[in-house]
Parts: structure tokens; sequence; C-alpha cells
């Protein structure tokens, strides 16, 4: 993983922990390499991405495991703030996060 990709991801922890976020979005799409994440005690790792699981799953085989929460976004072109927002509805409609949760993306 680069080190701009590190950077983000460590920011992210930072900020996940300062304001007790009950969960952590990271889009898988753009790196090359699965992120060694510990989140913060009462947060949840959501995993994002345009890909199927299956391929998710051959790609990082030894990291992921079936039972890792995962948003499946549709293959359609969107902004930033698009996958943003239709990341967040699909996790409100799986239940992984509720009106008033505070999360990081």
């Amino acid at each position: 993983m680069n080190r701009t990709n590190l950077s983000m991801l460590s920011a992210a922890l930072r900020v996940a922990k300062s304001t007790k976020a009950k969960a952590l979005f990271v889009s898988l799409d753009s790196v090359n390499q699965y992120p060694d994440i510990k989140t913060p005690a009462g947060c949840t790792l959501i995993l994002v991405t345009k890909k199927t699981r299956d391929e998710i799953t051959q790609r990082f085989s030894k990291e992921i495991s079936n039972t890792q929460t995962l948003i499946e976004l549709p293959k359609v072109d969107m902004t930033r703030m698009s996958l943003v927002k239709m990341s967040l509805v699909l996790a409100a409609n799986q239940h992984l996060i509720s009106m008033g949760d505070k999360i990081v993306f």
C-alpha cells in the first residue's frame, strides 16, 4: 500500500477513535493490498466496493473472510459524493448503521 493510502487510513482511524464512530467505511477499489486495520472498540469496519464478493475474496483471499461486512455498490459511474451516499443508504438498509450514528468514510 502506498504512503498516501496509509496516511489516509491512519487519519481515518484517529478520527474514528476521537469521535467514537460506530463505523469506518473503507473503499477497496483503490487499493492493491488489503488494509491492515484495527478499528477502535465499538467501531465496525465496513468495506465498500463495486466488485462482487467473489472477486474481492479472490483478490484478498488470505485477508478477508466471508463474514466480513461488505457493501457491494452497483457498477455505474459515480462521483465520490455519490459513492458515499450510496454506501450509506445500503448500509442503513442492511441495518449496519442507524440515524444518528457517527461514521468515518
